[in-house]
């Protein structure tokens, strides 16, 4: 799929999914004071999801990103598992318990860059996207597939 075919699939995902919440998009400005407040280059794909969405939560999955007010969850998450030994590049987009998400941001490679799973407790990793449309489509597909069960 190219760009625009990703960017359909998530609209379309996040647009249909149950229980679906999103924040509402952000101006450019907060992306860029979000990347200064945790020293990181952002993915393409990422800053497109902050643009149109904010922050989403869908079938049970939450992508970190802005709020409204106070420090952005995708800063706090970050700063927080940074003090457990995680990588000053890796940025935490979603957190599930001993799990997280993390767009991988030096390893960027024409604007965009992999997304892993990462334990916090073990070090391990065993899921590996190319970007973060992938890592958004696959969750959320999972997640709206589980949900019904």
């Amino acid at each position: 799929m190219d760009e625009r075919e990703l960017r359909r699939k998530v609209v379309e995902l996040l647009n249909t999914g149950p229980n679906a919440f999103i924040m509402g998009g952000v101006e450019e400005e907060k992306i860029i004071e979000v990347e200064k407040a945790i020293n990181v280059t952002l993915p393409n794909s990422y800053k497109w999801f902050l643009r149109e969405f904010g922050y989403a939560s869908v079938a049970g999955v939450e992508i970190l990103g802005m709020a409204p007010t106070g420090v952005p969850p995708v800063v706090e998450y970050t700063l927080d598992f940074r003090e457990t030994g995680m990588p000053d590049s890796w940025v935490v987009i979603c957190s599930c318990d001993e799990w997280v998400y993390c767009l991988v941001t030096d390893k960027m490679v024409n604007g965009e860059c992999p997304v892993i799973d990462w334990d916090n407790y073990t070090g391990d990793s065993f899921q590996y996207f190319d970007n973060f449309y992938l890592f958004l489509i696959n969750e959320l597909e999972s997640a709206i597939n589980d949900w019904g069960d």
